[in-house]
């Protein structure tokens, strides 16, 4: 019986195994993603909640009982808050009555009143070119959601393989083979036979089509990491929708409950709201509002449906 080439052998076998690494990265990476595309949204609603920050007075630090004395801020210019949160420590200690202890209560009230505005801020992508954080920011936001995009379709189209290629690297791995030519010497025949029969299994696997999809699949994903910001922008021109709805269920920005429920009851909303929706045959994507107003249909059952074309 000719004997296999072994290093042939752990030269395949390692190659499965790298397959299957290469393939699960496609989905261990999707949360990361996730996390990525809402630090850029936190990036720009900060970036806008900070401007935002000239419109409220120094004298919004009264009412915190932190004994900061607005008065001396005053003096030295500091009329509003964002002027504080642009200035140096070393700028903001230097004024009379304005210690560790008084600069720290600032930092805080300045940190509470970002984060409270940066949760009320929206996003609205825009593929404007310019310098300004805000539009740089942006164009980063657009990148992350494309990169996050192209990684949607790609795990879904390759979900049916997962199950299938994970079997095949059990079996291998699994099987109790000789993988040595020391092994091959004290083995028995049965054992020769079966090592020979998955090794021809193995090859007949790396030639199958099943072997190319996979290929074809981590070769897409790896190009979808690689995306630019013009190519980003080129895409999302292309498919703005898909990048709303992304957004929204990624970030959590939705629209607000008013322009939802418009005209809706509470209870009725509520009811809506709850009404499961089962959307695996459904290979598109459902803005926030239109998945209210597609479980509004269902439950309602006699409903007109008056709809102008292009509105979404």
């Amino acid at each position: 019986m000719e004997r296999p080439d072994f290093k042939k052998l752990k030269e395949m076998t390692d190659s499965l195994t790298g397959l299957v690494q290469h393939f699960d990265r496609i989905y261990s990476e999707q949360e990361a993603q996730q996390a990525a595309v809402r630090a850029a949204c936190y990036a720009i609603r900060k970036d806008a909640a900070t401007k935002a920050l000239h419109q409220i007075s120094v004298e919004e630090l009264k009412k915190s009982k932190a004994g900061i004395r607005v008065s001396v801020l005053q003096e030295a210019g500091y009329e509003d808050l964002l002027k504080l949160a642009e200035a140096q420590d070393w700028e903001l200690k230097n004024i009379d009555g304005i210690g560790d202890k008084q600069l720290e209560a600032i930092r805080n009230i300045i940190r509470e009143f970002t984060n409270h505005l940066a949760d009320r801020q929206t996003i609205q992508l825009s593929v404007e070119e310019g310098d300004d954080p805000a539009l740089v920011n942006n164009r980063k936001l657009i990148r992350e959601l494309a990169i996050y995009r192209q990684g949607e379709m790609i795990r879904r189209d390759a979900a049916d393989l997962s199950e299938n290629l994970h079997s095949i690297e059990s079996y291998v791995m699994n099987s109790e083979i000789i993988r040595s030519t020391f092994q091959w010497i004290f083995s028995n025949k049965a054992q020769k036979i079966a090592t020979n029969r998955v090794i021809s299994e193995i090859v007949e696997f790396l030639g199958s089509p099943f072997f190319q999809r996979i290929t074809h699949f981590i070769s897409l994903y790896q190009d979808s990491l690689r995306i630019d910001i013009p190519a980003a922008i080129e895409d999302y021109k292309q498919h703005a929708a898909e990048y709303y709805v992304l957004l929204e269920s990624v970030s959590g920005i939705t629209p607000n409950a008013s322009f939802v429920y418009d005209t809706i009851p509470a209870q009725l909303a509520e009811a809506v709201d709850a009404l499961p929706l089962h959307t695996n045959a459904f290979h598109g994507n459902l803005r926030v509002y239109q998945t209210f107003g597609t479980k509004y249909i269902l439950m309602q059952q006699r409903v007109l449906l008056g709809d102008e074309m292009g509105l979404g």
